[in-house]
């Protein structure tokens, strides 16, 4: 991810970066600036902290996120709904109803109630070094999406899908080569936003890093 200067736009290197003090210089305009300021844009995120009964776990050491899957809550009425009414359309129609019950309508509900299942049961895993790496563990399969640190543009909310007419957000990645990787659907709004900005300073920690 790219430092800039906010007042003359020019590129920031890892030597005029003091990353204990929390302080950069453009050596272009000699201007000084706070880094936290300058990558946390949002005043939300600026003032967020963890929330108190979040089980994600920060590691500033190993700069890696881990995201524990969600499992059984409240929030499963919704899925559980769609799938529900796809079990009761398969056995109508293995009872003998498949002539008046269209096949897709069985397919349809079932796919739109698991695949939403799914994210309450995945684990999280994203690791930032000289590659930003998220990786999916659910029910056995893992699944993995890289991108260089140094194309990264920015961090911000990100559309997953939507629900009911509504965008659910989550934390998208976004790379200079078009790519975007999104992940944390299941994330509260206070979880993502305080998320967001750990995910900043673990970028700039990487790049003055020399990772």
């Amino acid at each position: 991810m790219r430092l800039e200067c906010p007042k003359c736009g020019a590129a920031i290197s890892k030597e005029n970066v003091a990353l204990q003090q929390g302080l950069a210089r453009c050596s272009s305009c000699d201007e000084y600036f706070r880094l936290a300021a300058h990558l946390r844009t949002d005043e939300e995120i600026r003032r967020s902290q963890k929330p108190f009964d979040s089980k994600v776990v920060l590691d500033q050491q190993q700069r890696s996120v881990w995201i524990p899957a969600r499992g059984v809550n409240a929030g499963m009425w919704f899925p559980l709904f769609f799938a529900g009414i796809g079990l009761v359309v398969l056995i109508a129609g293995l009872v003998g109803a498949w002539d008046t019950i269209p096949v897709f309508m069985v397919l349809f509900f079932l796919v739109v109630g698991v695949a939403m299942m799914v994210p309450r049961f995945t684990t999280i895993s994203v690791v930032v070094g000289g590659t930003i790496s998220v990786t999916w563990m659910a029910l056995g399969f893992t699944r993995t999406k890289k991108g260089s640190t140094r194309q990264l543009m920015r961090i911000a909310e990100n559309t997953v899908y939507q629900r009911n007419y509504q965008p659910v957000y989550g934390i998208g990645l976004f790379f200079e080569d078009g790519t975007t990787i999104t992940f944390g659907s299941e994330l509260r709004e206070e979880e993502r936003k305080w998320l967001i900005g750990e995910l900043q300073e673990l970028t700039l920690q990487a790049l003055t890093a020399g990772a």
